[in-house]
């Protein structure tokens, strides 16, 4: 799994298990010992070295589940927005220069949309652009988990019994707000950088160094 990857599935969880732990804080009625009967007694270095261990499973297994959850939740937003695909959109315009580009013998199907993006990202756009486009989809993917991350916080803290306070609340729908916003910008940069590079005119090397030094 790469680096961009790893982020996307790890920023989550830390959000999700600060939130509870937020929660946790402003309820008094409820401590981390309520929900965790190990930290009652002490612990060895081995339980110490188990807890650490557990925990890191933990947070991969929960990162890539959330993870599954936004991307299904981010489809059907986007179906109902009238958009095929959240990873792809562009102008009409933009994607006929793009298809026009693939050398392929397929006519035109706006249902290959995603195909057809990805493949001009990956293969023809210059390294320099596609890692920008790489690090814009990044940003909001992180964002968009994490969001989703929050919403989790607050039905697993009423599950484990936490009084969903309005400090919380507030909080949380505060954070949410501002991550959404920062998504919602990243799409668009995103989206927008491909539908720019697709008007210009490259020279046939600058794909080809991109992919020999990928390599």
């Amino acid at each position: 799994m790469d680096q961009e990857r790893q982020i996307r599935f790890l920023y989550p969880p830390f959000f999700l298990l600060a939130s509870l732990h937020w929660g946790i804080y402003l309820d008094p009625n409820r401590s981390l010992k309520d929900i965790l009967p190990t930290l009652q007694s002490p612990i060895g270095v081995n339980e110490l070295l188990g807890l650490i261990a557990g925990g890191s499973v933990i947070i991969i297994a929960s990162g890539f589940l959330i993870g599954a959850i936004s991307v299904v939740l981010l489809r059907i937003t986007f179906f109902f927005l009238g958009r095929h695909h959240y990873e792809a959109h562009v102008s009409p315009s933009a994607f006929k220069l793009i298809w026009e580009r693939l050398d392929t013998s397929e006519p035109l199907d706006t249902r290959k949309v995603l195909y057809a993006i990805a493949t001009f990202d990956h293969e023809l756009l210059p390294k320099s652009i596609h890692e920008w486009i790489g690090r814009r989809w990044s940003a909001f993917n992180v964002s968009a988990y994490s969001c989703i991350a929050l919403v989790l916080a607050l039905i697993i803290g009423r599950r484990l019994s936490i009084t969903l306070g309005c400090e919380w609340l507030v909080t949380t729908l505060i954070i949410i707000a501002l991550l959404a916003f920062n998504a919602c910008h990243a799409w668009r940069d995103t989206m927008g950088m491909i539908d720019f590079q697709s008007r210009r005119h490259f020279n046939g090397a600058e794909g080809g160094d991109r992919k020999g030094n990928d390599a």
